[in-house]
C-alpha cells in the first residue's frame, strides 16, 4: 500500500561500542512503571474469555484508537578471549529509552483520505565500554557515546509525511551494527501519497474484522508454554498473564566448537475490558553465557520490559501536521 522505495541503510564503517549494546536493542526495551505486568485475583479462563470477545468486538467497531508506548532497556556484557599467550577482556554497558505516542482517527471511514492519524517518538541511546589487553601490566582503553532523536510520522488527507531527521546519527549506527550501508543523500522528512491512483478505499476495518483472536491467544500460549494466568485487576481490567523459561523461548544457541547457556524468564500481558484492550505489556530477565573451545567466553545480562497503552474515542488525540510545505517531495529518480 504505501512504502519507502529509496533504499536507507547504506554504511560499511562498523561502530564496535554500538554493537556491543546490540543486545538491548534485539530483545525490547521497557517502562519504568511497576505494573507493566498486571496482578489481581485470579479468575476462570471461560469468564475471562467472555470479556476478551467483548473487547475484540469493541475494538473493531472503533472509529478511534490511541497508544502511549514506553520502553527502556539496559544490557552488560563481558568478554574475555585468551590467545597466542595474550589475555583481553572487555566489558560494556549500554541504556535505551524509548517513549511513542499515536492516535488515528476515522478508522471506520470508507474513504482512506479521510483517515487521520499522528505517531511521534522520541529514541536515546547511552553505551560505554572497557578493554583490557595484558596480563598484570594490560594496558586499557576506555569509549563512550550517546545518542539522542526524535521522529514523527503525520497522515493527513490521503498523504503520508516522515520527519526522521533527527535519527540520522541513530540510522548509521544501526546500519553498522546490522552489516547494511546507510544514504547519506536520503531523504528522511518527505511527503509521499498514500493513496492509491485507482482506488481510495480504506483497507482498515477489513484488516480488523480479518483477525482471528482466538487464534493469537492459541499462539501465545504455545509460545509461553510455562504458565498462564487469567486474573482480574484492582481497576477492574481483565489480564492474560503468560509466562516462558528463556531457554524453551529462545531455543538452544550451541554450536560444534561452542556453547550458549540461556536463562531468565519472560512474561507478556494482554490487558483488557469490554471496551477494548486497554495495555500490552513484556518483561524479560536475559541472560546468556558463551563459551567457545575454553579460549572465549562472553556473558549477556539484559533487563527489559514494555508497556504499550491504548486509548477510544474522546480520548485520542492526533497531532497536525507542522508546516507542510516543508516536507520534501521525492522525484522518481530519489525514490528508487
Amino acid at each position: 500500500m504505501y512504502a519507502f522505495k529509496g533504499e536507507i541503510l547504506k554504511m560499511k564503517k562498523r561502530n564496535l561500542l554500538f554493537l556491543l549494546a546490540a543486545p538491548a536493542l534485539l530483545v525490547s526495551c521497557g517502562g519504568n512503571s511497576d505494573e507493566v505486568i498486571p496482578t489481581g485475583e485470579t479468575v476462570s479462563e471461560t469468564e475471562a474469555s467472555a470479556h476478551f470477545k467483548k473487547a475484540t468486538e469493541s475494538l473493531v467497531a472503533s472509529d478511534a484508537l490511541g497508544m502511549k508506548l514506553e520502553l527502556n532497556a539496559t544490557s552488560n556484557i563481558s568478554i574475555k578471549s585468551t590467545s597466542g599467550g595474550y589475555e583481553m577482556t572487555g566489558s560494556s554497558k549500554s541504556e535505551v529509552g524509548v517513549t511513542l505516542k499515536a492516535g488515528v482517527k476515522g478508522l471506520r471511514e470508507e474513504k482512506l483520505s479521510d483517515v487521520k492519524a499522528s505517531v511521534t517518538g522520541e529514541l536515546s541511546m547511552t553505551a560505554e565500554s572497557e578493554t583490557k589487553v595484558g596480563g598484570s601490566n594490560a594496558s586499557s582503553t576506555t569509549t563512550s557515546d550517546s545518542l539522542k532523536g526524535n521522529a514523527a510520522l503525520y497522515i493527513d488527507e490521503g498523504y503520508i509525511y516522515l520527519d526522521a531527521e533527527s535519527l540520522r546519527p541513530v540510522l548509521q549506527i544501526i546500519a553498522s551494527m546490522t552489516g547494511g550501508e546507510f544514504d547519506k543523500y536520503a531523504i528522511l522528512k518527505r511527503k509521499e501519497s498514500l493513496v492509491d491512483k485507482e482506488s481510495d478505499t480504506n483497507p482498515i476495518p477489513a484488516f480488523l474484522e480479518q483477525i482471528e483472536w482466538d487464534e493469537m491467544l492459541a499462539q501465545l500460549k504455545e509460545t509461553f508454554s510455562k504458565e498462564l494466568e487469567t486474573i482480574k485487576t484492582k481497576a477492574g481490567d481483565y489480564a492474560y498473564v503468560f509466562k516462558a523459561d528463556n531457554s524453551t523461548l529462545f531455543g538452544d544457541a550451541s554450536a560444534d566448537s561452542s556453547s550458549a547457556d540461556i536463562s531468565g524468564e519472560t512474561s507478556f500481558s494482554v490487558s483488557f475490558n469490554d471496551l477494548g484492550l486497554t495495555a500490552l505489556g513484556v518483561r524479560t530477565n536475559f541472560v546468556v553465557d558463551v563459551s567457545t573451545d575454553g579460549y572465549y567466553t562472553q556473558k549477556t545480562e539484559v533487563e527489559a520490559s514494555a508497556k504499550a497503552s491504548f486509548f477510544y474515542g474522546d480520548n485520542v488525540t492526533v497531532e497536525e501536521v507542522p508546516n507542510p510545505s516543508s516536507f520534501t517531495t521525492p522525484t522518481v529518480a530519489s525514490a528508487e
